[in-house]
């Protein structure tokens, strides 16, 4: 014989309500994720942009600071010479 459980009005509207919180919970659980892994790329990106744009000054600091030693060398070579 199959007992048929009658559920009362109390706890079918805890489940609902417990299932549409749970829902809730993970949509903002969802958009928070979305919003940090957001941010983390744009920081990644900012990042990238900047170690770049650091790599360009280096070379640009090298090549003057190239220039400046060749400068140099040649006023030294005067120097010694006279």
């Amino acid at each position: 014989m199959v007992r048929i459980r009658r559920v009362n009005f109390e706890n079918w509207l805890e489940c609902i309500t417990h299932h549409v919180y749970t829902l809730r919970l993970q949509r903002i659980i969802r958009k928070i994720y979305l919003l940090f892994s957001s941010f983390s790329m744009m920081t990644y990106d900012m990042s990238l942009l900047f170690s770049s744009n650091l790599e360009d000054e280096k070379k640009k600091f090298s090549e003057e600071l190239s220039i400046y030693r060749e400068k140099q060398d040649k006023l030294i070579e005067e120097f010694n010479e006279s």
